[in-house]
C-alpha cells in the first residue's frame, strides 16, 4: 500500500511542478508577446482549444481501457493539471475580463460551467467515495431501492409488534404522526455533503420518548433507533451516488458544447483576421 501511495504523491508533485512551469512560461510569453505586438489572442485561443480537445480526450480514454494509453489514474492527473493551466490560459486570452459579444458571452458561460463542474467533480470524486467506504456496508445505486423497501417493512413490523406485545400506542402513534413521512422521504441532492440535521432532530425526539415507555416497549424503541441509523446510511449512499452521477451529466455535455462553440469562434476569428 505504501508504494502506490508514494507513486501517487510523486505524480501529484510532478503534475503540480509542470503546471507551475507552464503557468510561468505562459505568463512570460504573454508579457514578451505584448511588447513585441504579437497576435496573442490568436495564438492563445489556438492553444486553449488544443487544451480543451486534450481534456475532452480523457472521457474517450475511459471508454477504451484496453488500449495501451497510460493508466486512467495518470490520465486523470494530466486532466486535472491541464485543466488548471487551461483556466489560466483562458483568462490570458480574454484579458481577465468578461466578453461583450453574444457568441463570446455564450462561450464564456459554457467555459465557466465546464470549469466549475470540473472542480466540483474533482472534490466529490476524492471525498465522497472515502466517506461512503467509511459509513458502513457499501451498496450499489441499483440496490438502494430494495434496501429502502426492506427498511420500511422492518420498521412497520417493529411498530406493529410493539403495539401488539406491549399493548401500548405510544410507539405506533409516534411512528404514524411523526416518523412515517420522514421514513418514506427521499434525501436531498446535496445531503451527502453535510451531516444530516433532519435525522439528528428525529433521533433526539425519538430518544426523548424513551422516558415515557414501559420496560416491554424499550426493546422495540431500540430497534426503532437502529432503523433511524440505517435510514441515515441509506440516504447518504443514495445522495452520494446521485451526486457522483449528476455532475458528469453536466460536465460532459457542456464540454462537447464548448468544443463546438470554440471551433465556431475560432473560424470567425480567423475569418475576421484574414479580412482585416
Amino acid at each position: 500500500m505504501a508504494k502506490p501511495l508514494t507513486d501517487f504523491k510523486r505524480r501529484r508533485l510532478a503534475g503540480f511542478g509542470i503546471s507551475v512551469l507552464s503557468l510561468a512560461a505562459l505568463s512570460s510569453f504573454h508579457f514578451v508577446g505584448s511588447i513585441a505586438r504579437l497576435p496573442l489572442e490568436l495564438w492563445s485561443g489556438f492553444l486553449l482549444y488544443l487544451l480543451v480537445l486534450f481534456l475532452a480526450a480523457f472521457n474517450s480514454r475511459k471508454k477504451l481501457p484496453f488500449l495501451p494509453l497510460l493508466k486512467a489514474s495518470t490520465w486523470l492527473q494530466f486532466h486535472i493539471y491541464t485543466g488548471l493551466v487551461g483556466v489560466f490560459l483562458y483568462f490570458l486570452h480574454t484579458g481577465f475580463g468578461w466578453p461583450d459579444g453574444t457568441l463570446e458571452i455564450l462561450l464564456a458561460t459554457v467555459f465557466a460551467i465546464v470549469s466549475l463542474s470540473g472542480f466540483f467533480g474533482i472534490f466529490i470524486s476524492r471525498w465522497l467515495p472515502r466517506r461512503m467506504q467509511e459509513s458502513g456496508d457499501a451498496l450499489t445505486y441499483e440496490e438502494i431501492p430494495a434496501q429502502q423497501r426492506k427498511l420500511r417493512e422492518r420498521m412497520e413490523t417493529c411498530i406493529l409488534e410493539a403495539g401488539r406485545e406491549a399493548k401500548s400506542t405510544l410507539l405506533p402513534d409516534f411512528y404514524t404522526t411523526k416518523l412515517s413521512a420522514f421514513i418514506n422521504s427521499k434525501p436531498g441532492l446535496f445531503d451527502a455533503l453535510y451531516l444530516r440535521k433532519t435525522l439528528q432532530g428525529w433521533r433526539r425526539e425519538a430518544e426523548a420518548l424513551n422516558r415515557y415507555l414501559s420496560d416491554s416497549e424499550r426493546p422495540y424503541h431500540r430497534r426503532l433507533l437502529d432503523c433511524l441509523e440505517q435510514k441515515q446510511h441509506i440516504d447518504f449512499l443514495e445522495s452520494a451516488n446521485r451526486l457522483l452521477r449528476l455532475w458528469l451529466f453536466i460536465h460532459i455535455p457542456f464540454s462537447c458544447s464548448l468544443i463546438v462553440l470554440g471551433l465556431v469562434h475560432g473560424i470567425i476569428a480567423l475569418a475576421f483576421t484574414s479580412s482585416g
